[in-house]
């Protein structure tokens, strides 16, 4: 193997005091009937637009629309190197207001209260990437967090926060305003 370059999103939609998580099918080469956040693989063409992928791959498996979203951020982005390919996984948490969701082929769908997650066994990155969210719901500068899993999901992930952009600044330019 090597060479290969795959990015996944995930996303953790909050509604009132509860997360909207998947427990992934039985029948699932990865983690099957563990539980993690709603996303999928970008495809090729998708690779400069992630967050129109959470929300394809959300409307996909939950039937929630992207106009049903509010404050859809990015919270971790989180790299690994395992048999010379490169995964990406970035991790996003938004709002809904709605509790109805389709039926899932990827599994079953659940709003978790947030203070039961812990019981729940998550994949072990998910686990890390929906504390930052939960900490971020709190916080009114959450940043941005970068981070790389050793090898293998389940590996030890090392971490670092980038502060919020400062005022002014837009993507694309160097300097602030």
């Amino acid at each position: 193997m090597g060479a290969g370059m795959n990015v996944y999103v995930a996303v953790f939609l909050f509604r009132k005091n509860r997360v909207l998580l998947l427990e992934r099918a039985s029948r699932k080469g990865f983690a099957p009937g563990r539980w993690t956040g709603v996303g999928g693989r970008a495809e090729p063409g998708e690779m400069d637009d992630l967050e129109a992928v959470v929300f394809r791959e959300v409307s996909e498996e939950t039937g929630i629309e992207a106009e049903e979203i509010r404050n859809l951020e990015i919270r971790i982005v989180l790299t690994r190197i395992e048999d010379g390919d490169l995964t990406t996984v970035v991790f996003f948490s938004g709002y809904t207001d709605r509790e109805s969701l389709d039926e899932c082929n990827e599994g079953r769908l659940q709003w978790v209260e947030v203070d039961r997650v812990d019981d729940l066994d998550l994949v072990e990155n998910a686990r890390y990437a929906l504390n930052l969210a939960l900490q971020a719901k709190e916080s009114a500068f959450p940043g941005l967090f970068l981070a790389v899993e050793e090898a293998g999901c389940g590996g030890a992930i090392r971490a670092v926060k980038v502060n919020p952009p400062v005022s002014g600044y837009s993507p694309g330019t160097r300097e602030t305003q």
